[in-house]
């Protein structure tokens, strides 16, 4: 875990389960996905036929004001969620892109990654998957709960006991309330019937919905961190350059001029640095010593060879510079580019997401008032 190709891989197997995967093939067998395509027709057709019911609760029955606010409520949470599932339809080639643009744009400059950047990879996949299954728990155990409620629910509301039509039967609960003309859903076998539709449009959709938006909210984490890598980029620009230049260059400082002096010592060379202008004689890098010109009338009469040969050594810090700023350039472009990329990938992100977005905002706080007026009331 925490290559770059690994960050949505829970997410796509999710969206696989919720009939809403966004690539273009499910497997390799053909059977598999023409039987997904149905699936995913199956899951649109439930969500459309069982939500039209709360339009036309609200249109063509008698309800209390309690009722009518919590059919409102419903309503809302099927307009947002018809938002949500339309969005993958609509937008589906676009998010395709964001995907595999996604596993690109970890990558600033070629395909290495340092130890730094890697430790951040993994840190955002791991946070981003367990944002994704705390998400999914919870939108699961909602589901969940709202199944269960009807069957283990009990009337105790005492002011309706006698309004209850006792002789038709047990007064029973759905998930949520509707209508459909010429149906009576407190009888056998409608009841079982609607029971049945609503509880997998709930079950389905609920798993839809944590998907999405676990999807969404990894998508937008992820490009944080390439964010962050970036500047990771430009904060450590002179390392990296350095590092990119060579491990010689990187390890080279300036230097002067020098005379070289090769003394010949039974055949065994022995490097003598003597500076110019009489400086202090530089530490061989050959050689644990280093001896003075004037040393050579202490050298011992039975040496059999005994010559000096001169030659001028100039290692110009210029060319160095050269090549660092030409490198440090490059970096710079190449930071450059990634950063338009990536809001080339925003913008895209924006375009896919953000009507869905505005209806969900939009929604929510209209959620949140017919429960403040439901709880008041």
């Amino acid at each position: 875990m925490g290559e770059p190709s690994e960050c949505l891989d829970m997410n796509l197997r999710l969206l696989k389960l919720g009939s809403l995967f966004p690539l273009d093939e499910v497997s390799s067998s053909k059977w598999i996905n023409t039987l997904y395509k149905g699936y995913t027709s199956f899951t649109v057709t439930l969500f459309f036929s069982v939500s039209v019911a709360a339009p036309l609760f609200i249109f063509c029955t008698d309800y209390s004001l309690e009722d009518g606010i919590e059919v409102m409520s419903i309503l809302l949470t099927q307009v947002r969620s018809g938002m949500k599932i339309m969005t993958f339809v609509i937008y589906k080639k676009q998010i395709q892109g964001l995907i595999m643009a996604l596993y690109e744009n970890f990558y600033t400059h070629g395909r290495e990654l340092t130890a730094g950047e890697s430790r951040i990879i993994r840190e955002t996949i791991r946070y981003a998957r367990k944002i994704s299954i705390a998400n999914v728990s919870l939108y699961s155990i909602t589901a969940l709960s709202m199944v269960l409620h009807p069957l283990t629910s009990v009337q105790t509301d005492l002011a309706q006991e006698d309004t209850l039509n006792l002789t038709g039967g047990a007064h029973r609960n759905l998930p949520f309330k509707s209508w459909y003309p010429n149906w009576d859903s407190t009888k056998s076998p409608e009841y079982e019937i609607e029971y049945l539709a609503q509880a997998t449009l709930t079950i389905l959709e609920a798993w839809c919905l944590g998907c999405i938006d676990t999807f969404c909210v990894t998508l937008m984490i992820h490009v944080g961190c390439q964010f962050d890598l970036l500047g990771t980029s430009l904060r450590n620009i002179r390392k990296n350059v350095l590092l990119k230049t060579g491990t010689a260059i990187y390890g080279r400082r300036i230097q002067v001029s020098f005379l070289t002096k090769i003394l010949t010592l039974d055949n065994r060379p022995t490097f003598i640095m003597i500076p110019k202008k009489d400086e202090k004689v530089q530490m061989n890098v050959y050689e644990s010593e280093c001896y003075n010109i004037s040393d050579e009338s202490a050298l011992q009469e039975n040496y059999m060879q005994l010559g000096w040969e001169e030659e001028n050594n100039t290692i110009s810090a210029d060319k160095f510079y050269r090549q660092a700023e030409k490198e440090t350039v490059l970096y710079i472009k190449e930071c450059i580019r990634h950063h338009q990329s990536l809001l080339m990938y925003v913008a895209e992100m924006n375009k896919c997401f953000s009507t869905m977005f505005f209806v969900v905002l939009l929604t929510a706080s209209l959620l949140i008032c017919l429960l403040g007026f439901q709880v008041i009331v």
